[in-house]
């Protein structure tokens, strides 16, 4: 089910409770991302489903387990990328995801299992290009401020979070 909530105040969102299952299947009633554009969230969860594994970071515990921050103009196309990507051989790599090909090529496998992985995203109900934020249509904004956000709180990165631009840094609140 949805959850509603706001944006710095001014813009209304969806956001996607976590769901497991990168397939979407409708057999299982989980529906699959949207093609509107947003941000997206991958988090481990431990072997009970949907509660999030704990990672550890160099200035304290991640308790929401979160790997990974991204933004795109078609989540369905990105965050079904993400898992081909990482379910390829590391000698093999086809698919183009920065964040499911580092998980591919080191082997986060070995810490966090494939079928833990889970996924949430955020739809913006308003349009973007009403808003004064840098970059495309504004959703790299939210995603700088997700990942800067949570480099304050760790003094690190999501683990499959390799870069973060600089000029984020000056753009998060």
């Amino acid at each position: 089910m949805p959850i509603w909530s706001r944006f710095d105040g001014i813009l209304s969102v969806k956001k996607r409770a976590w769901v497991y299952n990168p397939n979407f299947s409708k057999i299982q009633g989980i529906a699959p991302p949207p093609n509107d554009e947003g941000v997206y969230m991958i988090r481990c969860a431990t072997n009970d489903k949907h509660k999030p594994m704990p990672i550890d970071r160099v200035n304290g515990t991640d308790e929401g387990g979160i790997l990974y921050y991204g933004s795109s103009d078609k989540l369905s196309d990105r965050i079904l990328s993400f898992w081909k990507a990482a379910n390829e051989n590391k000698k093999n790599i086809k698919e183009h995801h920065s964040g499911g090909n580092t998980y591919a090529l080191f082997d986060y496998v070995k810490k966090f299992p494939l079928a833990n992985l889970e996924v949430s995203w955020e739809i913006y109900v308003e349009q973007w290009e009403n808003l004064n934020f840098p970059g495309k249509n504004g959703i790299e904004k939210r995603e700088s401020q997700l990942l800067h956000n949570y480099c304050n709180k760790f003094l690190d990165r999501p683990p499959l979070n390799l870069n973060i631009k600089r000029w984020q840094r000056n753009t998060a609140e």
